[in-house]
């Protein structure tokens, strides 16, 4: 339940309140739109695709200071495949199945690798 919750804040909140900087949509020519939200400090938020005015594909989140957080599959709206979030050094994967949560991993670096 904890990370039904995590899933669900870090996709409304942000996409959904006070955005003060306008989502960008662009029309591509297979009907794809492809969508980015930003924080309000200008950097991108999320970054995805809508196929009849669905989420399909991979969605990918990030915080305000850049950092990619968690990456999300839609099929038409439904969510499949593996989530992965990133929480400081927990990673936790979600993988869903018939647009419901079929199993929950969570891991723990306490030594990550930096990349230059």
């Amino acid at each position: 339940m904890k990370y039904v919750m995590i899933i669900a804040v870090m996709m409304i909140g942000m996409i959904t309140f006070a955005q003060k900087i306008k989502p960008e949509f662009v029309q591509l020519k297979d009907g794809i739109i492809t969508a980015t939200y930003f924080h309000e400090n200008g950097k991108v938020a999320q970054t995805g695709s809508f196929v009849n005015n669905k989420r399909d594909g991979e969605w990918t989140s990030y915080n305000n200071k850049g950092t990619k957080t968690a990456t999300a599959l839609f099929d038409s709206g439904k969510k499949v495949g593996k989530w992965l979030i990133r929480n400081g050094d927990v990673l936790t994967e979600v993988d869903y199945q018939n647009n419901q949560i079929a199993s929950v991993i969570t891991k723990t670096d306490k030594n990550p690798v930096v990349n230059n």
